[in-house]
């Protein structure tokens, strides 16, 4: 099983912030997370976290439902969040009837990515996020 380490972690921070390449980003962490282990590793979100977080999360949702044009009220079925303390990283996934998607993101930077697959498109999407600030292409 593999587990997200030092490495991991300056690979995908490099690739966000040098090279803003969040879809390397996200391919990275996901060639680890599909070995197994990543969630052993997580815990939940502290408190004192969620709010931010689940703000960004929510907001996400709600622009890239707006990006596939989806009703505003597609919202979100099923939403998980895993954080490690260790390297303050947090990662998740959330569901709605026609999007899967998986995300990683960096508090401490305002910066993550998100992988959206569109079930009934067949196809995957990448998007970044970053604080919510008006930028063309953001999610």
């Amino acid at each position: 099983m593999a587990r997200i380490g030092k490495k991991d972690i300056e690979v995908m921070v490099r690739y966000l912030t040098v090279g803003d390449d969040y879809e390397k980003a996200i391919e990275h962490f996901l060639s680890v997370a599909n070995q197994g282990g990543v969630i052993d590793q997580s815990t939940k979100v502290p408190r004192e976290m969620r709010p931010q977080v689940q703000s960004m999360y929510s907001g996400s949702a709600e622009r890239i439902n707006k990006f596939f044009g989806l009703d505003e009220k597609s919202g979100i079925d099923h939403m998980r969040l895993y954080y490690i303390k260790k390297y303050n990283f947090v990662h998740g996934l959330f569901v709605n009837l026609l999007l899967q998607v998986v995300s990683i993101y960096f508090p401490s930077l305002d910066k993550g990515a998100f992988a959206v697959y569109h079930v009934a498109q067949g196809r995957q999407h990448f998007f970044r996020f970053t604080a919510f600030r008006e930028h063309k292409g953001e999610a």
